[in-house]
């Protein structure tokens, strides 16, 4: 701990770490304590807020921004309970904390895609599809999904959440239903929605390209290395395509 005590506290205080590495740095160092002192470390997940800044500040020696407090905490809900999967207020509420730290339970702030895409990013690394475990998203979830989308004019869905929306998307037939005798606008539009979504994608896998270098750069126990493959796979199945 000691030695890599300078590399936690740049990881606690960069304000571009994301939830799952923060969850996972703060759960690999307290646990190592409470291994020692015969306690399970799974009693972690249900730790409230108090407690967890102020085993954080000991072990840590420094306090964590709470921008970053709020993403670990999302992370550690992830693991903790199925309610990003089957509440739309939860949901909406953890994108919003997993993608900026952005949490005020007195306001409602709509999660956008860009926001959507990075948590779905977030819990397929924490909870991959193919775990028994893992909940599909509720209808609920999967019609705000699809109305953000047309919201937002994408004719194309980012790749993360393909899940949501069938590649013969009937939402932007309806979004391009009104420019249908004016080619040129068509044209326009449709390039643009092209623009976004490539735009979210590339973001996407330049925040996975520098969680990977995070984790390398902690260097903690196998769960990183297991992280790191995911984070990996998940580069190599949604990495954008050339068309």
């Amino acid at each position: 701990m000691q030695k890599n005590l300078k590399k936690y506290q740049e990881v606690i205080t960069d304000e571009n770490s994301s939830g799952s590495v923060l969850f996972l740095l703060v759960y690999n160092v307290l646990s190592q304590d409470m291994i020692k002192n015969k306690q399970d470390p799974l009693e972690m997940v249900n730790w409230d807020p108090d407690t967890f800044h102020d085993e954080i500040k000991e072990a840590f020696r420094i306090e964590m921004p709470e921008s970053n407090f709020n993403k670990m905490m999302a992370a550690r809900e992830l693991v903790a309970s199925n309610t990003f999967w089957q509440s739309l207020p939860d949901f909406i509420m953890l994108c919003n904390a997993l993608d900026s730290g952005t949490f005020d339970t007195r306001v409602f702030d709509a999660a956008t895609m860009d926001e959507i895409s990075w948590a779905v990013v977030e819990a397929t690394l924490m909870w991959p599809p193919e775990q028994s475990s893992r909940e599909e998203f509720a209808d609920e979830i999967v019609a705000y999904i699809r109305e953000v989308a047309a919201a937002e004019g994408l004719s194309k869905i980012p790749a993360v959440l393909k899940f949501a929306i069938p590649e013969d998307n009937p939402i932007w037939d309806q979004i391009t239903a009104q420019f249908a005798d004016d080619p040129q606008m068509f044209e326009a539009v449709y390039q643009l929605s092209q623009t976004k979504t490539a735009t979210i994608d590339n973001m996407l896998l330049e925040r996975l390209d520098y969680m990977i270098r995070q984790l390398k750069e902690v260097e903690l126990a196998a769960e990183t290395s297991e992280l790191v493959q995911n984070v990996r796979d998940l580069i190599a199945k949604y990495a954008v395509k050339e068309e």
